[in-house]
């Protein structure tokens, strides 16, 4: 006989107090459950760095400020203090004292030139009030002063500010960058001029003048006229030629090349004198000498380079019929080079930027020309290389006087001088 079919059975739904397989759970075993979920860990998942960590995200929070070169800040103002992060003393440098908790005391760090637009700023913000943002130099103990950004928001309370939380960033470096870029912009635009106009005239008066030689030539009484205005074109454009490459050198950390050898700065200026004695003839060039021994390790093609453009300074900006006097001067370690001009001075918003680059004439006010001022660029830039120094003196009683004091021994010279002799091939090492 067949087996009876086996019945379904039906689930009921659990009673009170029941589950559908057994009791239910006691208060106490519901309440560990509820716990044990509640701290068990969550499912992984990809990319889960797991739970957080007040440590970690501290540090996190710091490293970041690091990089970024940046500290926060919150001024109390009812108070009348500011809190500042522990990194604020590192940011301006290590000032003796930090930032100060204060705002007036904060105030003095900032630089004379700066501190009153900033003063205004603040006051502004806090008055409206509003978000701040404000750029500026702060004093530092050791070297130069460091820009600075604050960023800020205002926190108010019927109206009246009461709180102020901010950032202080670092941006020195973007400064410098922003500086950098500039003069490079600025650069390009001098150079298309000089290559536009200091260059391509002269060369255009080559060219004009060769044609005329070349389809016979002036009359006989202007061809000397015109070979002198041949080669002063040629001169001026060979000359800008190497004040160009010499400031790329200078401009690209390849500084100016010296190669040393003994040479008498008294005898330099007679050899420089004559030569611009031909080509100006009319004017009194007067030479010196103070001392017995005026020679040192120099290279005498650079400072040939030195006394041409002070000379040539000197005669452009002085008078024509007064002299131009160029002396040498013996001193024990040193020896000095001056070059003297009659005539208006130097105006004294011009002498901060008077060895720089690409800026007027000294003396443009006086004169329609106007020069790049690249000469006494090279002239400073010679004169460091060879480890001395460069001053000026202008007045209206005195006049102008360039003086170069040099070393007897500059340390390139030394530097040469201490390196063994080069061994040559049929020498024997002892």
């Amino acid at each position: 006989m067949s087996e009876p079919p086996t019945k379904k059975r039906t689930r009921r739904p659990a009673a009170p107090g029941k589950t559908a397989d057994g009791p239910a759970d006691s208060p106490l075993s519901s309440s560990r459950a509820a716990e044990e979920r509640a701290t068990a860990s969550p499912p992984a998942v990809a990319g889960d760095l797991g739970p957080a960590d007040p440590a970690l995200d501290s540090e996190r929070l710091r490293l970041c400020m690091e990089a970024a070169r940046l500290g926060t800040w919150e001024w109390l103002l009812p108070e009348g203090r500011i809190r500042w992060s522990d990194n604020i003393a590192s940011l301006l440098g290590g000032v003796p004292g930090g930032p100060g908790d204060t705002y007036e005391a904060f105030l003095q760090r900032v630089l004379a030139e700066d501190r009153s637009r900033f003063a205004q700023q603040v006051a502004a913000a806090l008055e409206t009030p509003s978000a701040f943002n404000a750029e500026f130099r702060v004093y530092v103990p050791e070297g130069a002063p460091r820009w600075m950004r604050a960023r800020a928001r205002v926190f108010a309370e019927q109206g009246r500010a009461v709180r102020m939380l901010g950032v202080l960033q670092d941006i020195s470096l973007e400064k410098k960058a922003e500086e950098e870029s500039r003069r490079a912009t600025d650069f390009q635009e001098q150079l298309l001029g000089i290559v536009s106009h200091d260059i391509r005239s002269p060369l255009g008066a080559i060219i004009s003048w060769a044609r005329i030689m070349a389809a016979g030539g002036p009359p006989p009484e202007e061809q000397q006229r015109t070979f002198r205005r041949i080669t002063s074109a040629a001169l001026r454009i060979e000359r800008l030629t190497r004040l160009l490459l010499d400031f790329a050198r200078a401009q690209l950390g390849g500084g100016i090349i010296l190669e040393p050898r003994r040479a008498d700065m008294h005898e330099l200026l007679q050899q420089v004198s004559h030569q611009f004695r031909v080509a100006y003839a009319d004017r009194s060039l007067v030479c010196e000498k103070e001392g017995e021994d005026t020679a040192g390790m120099w290279d005498p093609d650079r400072l040939a380079q030195v006394v041409s453009n002070l000379l040539e300074n000197a005669l452009k900006y002085s008078p024509p019929d007064t002299p131009v006097r160029l002396a040498a001067r013996a001193r024990k370690e040193h020896v000095v080079l001056e070059v003297h001009n009659q005539g208006k001075p130097v105006p004294p918003e011009l002498m901060p930027q008077l060895f720089e680059p690409f800026r007027s004439g000294p003396q443009a006010s006086r004169t329609a020309k106007t020069s790049y001022g690249l000469g006494l660029y090279i002239v400073r830039e010679i004169v460091r290389a060879h480890g001395g120094t460069i001053e000026v003196r202008s007045d209206i009683e005195e006049g102008t006087t360039f003086t170069v004091s040099l070393p007897r021994l500059p340390p390139v010279a030394a530097e040469l001088m201490r390196r063994p002799a080069p061994v040559g091939p049929g020498s024997k090492k002892g």
